[in-house]
């Protein structure tokens, strides 16, 4: 879903789902990308297909999702359709999607003014809740792709009728050029045109010929992409026939609106069907880069031998039971990922053929990031909701990806650390909203994760891959020390870092002058950070004298940092609490702790690992960091030699480990019966309230979505389970179990089965994500999961985005 993206936005102040809306989208041409449904494109997204549908009811011809924009939902911004990627292997030689298409009129115009009609209290008004679906009466419609090999490719339609009636569809499978002519650059304009009744054939300089096949002759139309600037702006068209050509055909008969001639750069298939009831039609097309005689002959074979490799790849990484969750999981990464194209130098300047942006764009958002110049498949968090790359969630990503794909998780961290995206005072951008907002520091976590993946796959490390990644890791890490510390102490700052809301202040404004906010998260981020330097120079030390010296500097700020953090005076620990807090201060050392138990307070135990140093080559390093203790014994509780070669690192001094413990596994804290919590429970009855700067603040435990607009639409941070927390916190018990115990790793174990039941059908005969909502009663809905953004950690029911598999496919790491 390309629209209500900062990419396409070139209004004046940056109001970017007004400036492209859903109703224009049809109607508009993209400038950096494309959408559509259950679709594909080739890696640089020049050639396009997807499909459309029509009921015989709908206003609008369904080429592409619907959702409310941020501005029209009462929880921000929110799609309102109900699809599930099934299947994917990593090579997307094996794809399979499914779209469930309500057969009455889609009800756009209630889901907005319903909506529009509830507070932040009231829960989302879903498709489901418009009864819609209630007699059954929709289409499960499944797309497969197969491919021959890379150029090559079967695709499978396979519609049925869940109704007890006939019910008649429409089908456009379409095939289109992305519109790269019109910007002033390059006016070479592809043609695709009819070969024959089964055939469509479409021609690109940069791609040379393709052939879209049906097994049976349909009608074909055919249009241009193409603004329809007459619809939009009462203006002349650069064409006749233009991108919402096939809505006007199909939905008001004009038959005017497509080419005669059978030309054009979008083309389509008109295929209509009338289905029986619990009936399933097959419809089979062929994408190849060569004409074929028989295109279909080996349909069969290529099918059924990607479905089985597919099944046996998958069967490999995960146990039975956890099988069908695994291939979900994996399928929503792999279909995640996306063609990104944004150059921020052109977009503020705007395209030679195209009107000019408003002169405030120049020192607007993103304006000093002009070296910015994407054109990668990156992993998405989520396509529609959050169609742009976030660093630290692809950070996460690379980890339940590196599994299945140990080159391209490589690729994508390797990315992100590359010069057309890092600049040049070594900070990463965040996310296309803003590229400036400062997020948590864990590509380093994701590399070397990643590297112990590779490593333990293949019996052999791939020290390039390390090697390149720590010289553009040690330039960030410099960065975050030079520009997000205060009065020349290693306690951090940086913002919302990513947990929108977590705290009781908005972390992400400023304070009152001469104020400054001292973060847990963003130092304790550093710390981790700094030891996986350490781990990553040891690694690199062994066959490179030189980096004994940056495996010592890395693990003397990881110490500093602990001192700091765990200082009695001037610390982020409230003895008072018995937890660590974020704090506001001064140049007077004024401070204010904002002193409620929320997760950033137990992220202190994530700064942890065992390190095994057995290689010779590395024993000047422990006489360095033996002599550093000497001279400060404050260290001896952040690094310990716990025997057999190991030493234990550890943010958290024993003493308070087990306070953290305490709270982690409390049930009136922080054990949800669905994974750990983020805002500790006893707030539910006992709210907690503080006066800063004159202002009376209240912050009451919220399972689900926040019940505050103080913060932004996005207000999601009171109680709710989310998995990048949870995964971080679950890693880090198996260090600490090496010096505490096991019965730390029985503990994990009890979590990681809470978070698994999101999953499993309940007693009551229903997944518990979809607790409190009309699919729970809905047999057919009821069997595949959504992987939602956060979870009510009390009833399991999913928060927030319903696609959010780039953060949640972390589970897939939980259960191999």
């Amino acid at each position: 879903r390309q629209w209500g993206t900062v990419r396409e936005d070139y209004s004046e102040y940056g109001a970017a789902w007004e400036a492209f809306t859903h109703d224009e989208s049809r109607s508009r041409v993209y400038r950096w990308g494309e959408d559509g449904l259950m679709g594909i494109s080739d890696e640089n997204q020049l050639m396009c297909l997807a499909f459309a549908f029509w009921n015989g009811n709908d206003a609008i011809l369904k080429e592409r999702l619907f959702g409310l924009t941020g501005n029209e939902g009462n929880h921000s911004e929110d799609v309102k359709e109900y699809y599930y990627y099934l299947a994917s292997t990593p090579t997307h030689s094996y794809m399979k999607m499914l779209y469930k298409y309500p057969q009455k009129a889609f009800p756009y115009s209630d889901l907005i003014q319903e909506n529009g009609k509830r507070n932040k209290l009231q829960p989302e008004y879903e498709l489901a809740d418009t009864n819609i679906f209630d007699k059954n009466e929709y289409f499960n419609i499944e797309v497969e792709y197969s491919k021959i090999n890379s150029d090559d490719l079967f695709v499978t339609i396979s519609i049925e009728n869940k109704a007890d009636k006939i019910a008649d569809i429409t089908i456009l499978p379409t095939l289109w050029f992305r519109n790269t002519w019109n910007w002033g650059y390059d006016n070479y304009k592809p043609i695709i045109k009819s070969e024959n009744n089964s055939t469509i054939e479409a021609n690109h300089e940069k791609l040379g010929k393709y052939y879209l096949h049906s097994e049976n002759d349909f009608p074909q139309l055919f249009t241009e992409n193409e603004t329809n600037a007459t619809r939009l702006y009462g203006l002349s068209s650069n064409s006749a026939y233009v991108k919402d050509a096939f809505h006007e055909y199909i939905i008001h008969d004009r038959k005017n609106a497509i080419n005669p001639s059978q030309t054009g750069t979008k083309a389509a298939f008109k295929i209509k069907l009338s289905i029986e009831r619990n009936q399933i039609k097959v419809l089979k097309l062929r994408l190849s880069n060569y004409k074929i005689e028989n295109p279909f002959s080996d349909y069969d074979f290529i099918l059924n031998t990607r479905k089985s490799e597919h099944d046996d790849f998958y069967k490999s990484l995960f146990l039975e039971k956890n099988l069908t969750i695994g291939k979900q999981l994996m399928a929503g990464m792999y279909w995640g990922k996306q063609y990104y194209e944004f150059n921020v130098k052109k977009w503020l300047q705007g395209d030679p053929n195209q009107y000019n942006p408003p002169s405030a764009r120049q020192k607007g958002r993103n304006s000093t990031w002009k070296h910015i110049d994407n054109h990668d498949i990156i992993s998405m968090p989520d396509k529609w909701e959050y169609p742009w790359f976030a660093a630290w969630d692809s950070a996460f990503h690379c980890i339940a990806i590196a599994k299945s794909d140990i080159y391209f998780a490589k690729q994508q961290l390797l990315m992100f650390l590359s010069d057309r995206y890092m600049n040049d005072f070594g900070q990463i951008p965040a996310y296309e909203w803003a590229f400036g907002d400062v997020n948590p520091p864990v590509i380093s976590l994701g590399i070397w994760e990643t590297y112990l993946i590779d490593k333990k796959q293949n019996n052999l490390g791939d020290i390039t891959f390390l090697k390149e990644a720590f010289d553009k890791l040690e330039l960030n890490f410099q960065w975050w020390i030079h520009t997000q510390t205060k009065n020349n102490r290693m306690i951090f700052g940086g913002g919302f870092l990513g947990l929108d809301n977590v705290a009781c202040i908005d972390r992400g404004k400023p304070l009152p002058e001469r104020y400054w906010l001292e973060q847990v998260d963003g130092t304790v981020w550093m710390a981790r950070f700094a030891l996986d330097m350490v781990k990553i120079a040891l690694e690199l030390a062994q066959t490179d004298d030189s980096k004994i010296k940056k495996a010592f500097y890395f693990t003397k700020i990881f110490l500093t940092i602990s001192q700091e953090i765990n200082h009695l005076d001037t610390g982020l620990w409230s003895i008072k609490t018995e937890f660590y807090h974020d704090k506001i201060t001064n140049f007077n050392q004024n401070t204010y702790f904002l002193d409620h138990k929320n997760i950033v307070g137990l992220l202190p135990l994530i700064a942890t690992d065992v390190i095994e140093i057995n290689n010779p080559n590395l024993e000047k390093y422990l006489v360095e960091v033996n002599s550093l203790i000497k001279n400060n014994e404050t260290f001896k509780s952040y690094f310990k030699n716990i025997g057999n070669n190991k030493y234990y690192f550890s943010l958290v001094p024993e003493d308070k480990f087990f306070k953290l413990k305490s709270a982690l596994f409390s049930k009136n804290e922080f054990m949800g019966d669905f994974g750990i919590r983020s805002l500790s429970y006893q707030y539910l009855e006992n709210p907690y309230k503080i006066e800063l700067f004159k202002e009376k603040i209240e912050m009451k435990y919220t399972a689900r979505k926040s019940n505050t607009t103080n913060f932004g639409e996005n207000s999601n941070w009171r109680g709710p389970v989310w998995l990048p927390t949870n995964y971080v916190i679950l890693q880090s018990l198996i260090a600490h179990a090496q010096y505490f115990g096991n019965n730390l790793l029985e503990k994990r174990k009890e979590i990681i089965e809470n978070i698994n039941k999101l999953f499993i059908v309940n007693n009551q005969g229903y997944l518990p994500i979809y607790t409190d909502t009309n699919l729970k009663n809905k047999e057919d809905f009821n069997q595949i999961p959504l992987f939602y953004e956060f979870f009510d950690p009390e009833t399991g029911k999913g928060i927030g985005a319903s696609h959010q598999t780039g953060w949640t496919g972390l589970i897939a790491s939980l259960m191999e």
